[in-house]
């Protein structure tokens, strides 16, 4: 929940929903870092857990772009039960819901913008972008990033207007 309140003002980042369809919401922690800035989030099958949490509480919140394929779909509570061996069962006892009540097991988050990696393309991580040019990451085949990127050149003009000055400028 900490991660998704550094880009949220206010509201929950999500709800538990027990067998009895009791609820329980978890709001925003105050004091987001990032709660203005332009945001793009990039999402696709192997997104599971925690980051669905993050997505969908994002996309509640209207906070910013999900790009790329529907996430996997996991959104289940886990509680540890002690045996009297020692070892531990874990078993599901309640989901997770986005803050706006959807559901997110078996049926995950979908995207904003629907973008599928080509069958030779493979998303890069965040450290091999950092060490590439625009035009090697073009070369890459990463159509789901490409597509944030030019999601956030126009999110950033919009901003950096509202603003009075160029972003870069910070």
């Amino acid at each position: 929940m900490s991660a998704a309140s550094q880009f949220l003002k206010s509201g929950d980042v999500l709800l538990e929903e027990n067998a009895r369809g009791e609820r329980k919401s978890y709001p925003v922690a105050a004091g987001g870092l990032a709660t203005e800035f332009p945001l793009a989030v990039l999402i696709n099958r192997g997104s599971a857990s925690a980051s669905e949490i993050v997505a969908g509480a994002l996309q509640d919140h209207q906070r910013g772009s999900l790009i790329g394929e529907r996430t996997f779909g996991t959104g289940t509570v886990l509680s540890p039960f002690s045996l009297d061996d020692g070892s531990e069962l874990y078993l599901g006892v309640a989901q997770w819901l986005t803050p706006n009540g959807r559901a997110i097991r078996k049926v995950g988050i979908q995207p904003d913008i629907a973008v599928a990696l080509p069958a030779e393309g493979r998303p890069l991580s965040p450290a091999e972008e950092r060490t590439m040019s625009a035009a090697d990451v073009a070369k890459q085949r990463d159509l789901q990033l490409a597509k944030a990127i030019d999601v956030l050149s126009a999110s950033s003009a919009m901003f950096a207007g509202r603003l009075g000055h160029d972003l870069r400028d910070w």
